[in-house]
């Protein structure tokens, strides 16, 4: 183990999982990147309630799996056939296709993340790691409907007032994908400066 510090860019539920850790390890963490992450706002789930009781939501996540493929088309704004990134939305579909036919513990792990994780009502959490001086980007879709766009916006400008806020134009939630070349261009040059300056800093992400 190196005494380097990281890079932090964490999308989603790994938006907050960095931050998490940013405000735990604040002297191991160079920057920090937040993608669309969760915490500050969230649109819920169709029956979340329902989900959150005990027996119920396991009930319901087993009868809910088809409608989980389907839902990964919520993540983008333009679903149309001929976008460029539609191999991208049906990869991502397939993936979660895949986790259900091949991954006991997936559906386990989706209701857990619903019934424990704070997927809203971080707001305290990002204002305390925003106090610290070390560099933030933030990137969210104009369009994103699970992490609305302009609540979340106003809330992470209050949390992160000396951090640098990027809208990515006509894009949702999964902006990676949605607009890949835009969000690694802003990666690119967010960190250009820091790892010319910082020679011991490490790369790390996390999704969700």
């Amino acid at each position: 183990m190196t005494n380097s510090k990281v890079s932090l860019i964490g999308f989603d539920l790994g938006g907050a999982v960095a931050t998490g850790f940013a405000a735990k390890y604040p002297n191991l963490c160079a920057s920090l990147t937040l993608i669309a992450p969760i915490g500050a706002k969230y649109k819920r789930m169709k029956n979340e309630k329902m989900l959150s009781r005990k027996y119920i939501g396991e009930y319901m996540i087993l009868n809910s799996k088809s409608a989980l493929v389907s839902a990964q088309e919520a993540d983008f704004h333009d679903k149309h056939a001929e976008a460029p990134h539609r191999p991208l939305i049906d990869r991502q579909a397939a993936m979660v296709q895949w986790q259900l036919d091949c991954t006991a513990g997936y559906l386990g792990a989706m209701l857990s993340a619903i019934r424990l994780f704070p997927l809203r009502g971080m707001e305290e959490l990002y204002t305390a790691v925003g106090r610290h001086p070390r560099p933030v980007l933030i990137v969210w879709g104009t369009e994103d409907e699970v992490t609305p766009y302009k609540p979340c916006v106003r809330k992470m400008e209050k949390s992160f007032p000396k951090g640098c806020i990027v809208d990515i134009q006509s894009c949702g939630h999964n902006s990676v994908f949605e607009k890949f070349d835009e969000v690694v261009t802003e990666l690119l040059c967010f960190h250009k400066e820091i790892f010319t300056d910082e020679e011991d800093t490490e790369f790390i992400m996390t999704r969700r």
